[in-house]
């Protein structure tokens, strides 16, 4: 009898600012343009109240990547300091993807129609499944981009990828 596809877990992130939003229709224009939906999240490197739970869920995915073979450059976790736009310095970022469009929610869980426009700087929760990878020439961890549960509007620069 063949093994049953092994089911993986859903994820969700501790509450952050929304990024790049790609939830209402998939990346279809731009120099990283791939066809898919997609999500980051930025998450303060420290003075947050949940901070704890930042750090620890950063050094979880961070390991998790690690362990599986990956190398810093893949991880789906980023120091906002190494990169090249002033706007995420200071910050961890951290981005999930997927063929499929994700669940949208608000704040009680209700669903939200897809087309909910999600802003650079609205306050989120993400949902994502993660998994191993070895395609032979790399190995790493990626994160399946499940939903998106809309807390409140932000006051960040209320730019969207939609």
């Amino acid at each position: 009898m063949a093994d049953a596809k092994k089911k993986l877990p859903t994820i969700s992130t501790p509450v952050g600012l929304a990024g790049f939003m790609h939830t209402a229709e998939p990346d279809t224009k731009g120099p990283y343009a791939d066809n898919k939906y997609k999500a980051s999240i930025l998450f303060p490197k420290e003075g947050a109240n949940n901070q704890d739970d930042i750090n620890a869920f950063v050094k979880r995915v961070q390991d998790a990547h690690s362990k599986a073979g990956g190398v810093e450059k893949d991880c789906p976790v980023k120091d906002g300091d190494k990169g090249t736009s002033d706007k995420i310095k200071g910050y961890w970022t951290f981005r999930a993807k997927s063929i499929y469009p994700a669940v949208i929610a608000d704040a009680s869980r209700k669903a939200l129609s897809q087309t909910t426009p999600i802003w650079g700087g609205d306050v989120v929760i993400l949902s994502f499944q993660p998994k191993a990878y070895n395609t032979g020439t790399q190995k790493g961890l990626t994160c399946y981009f499940k939903g998106d549960q809309f807390l409140k509007k932000g006051e960040g620069n209320q730019q969207s990828a939609e």
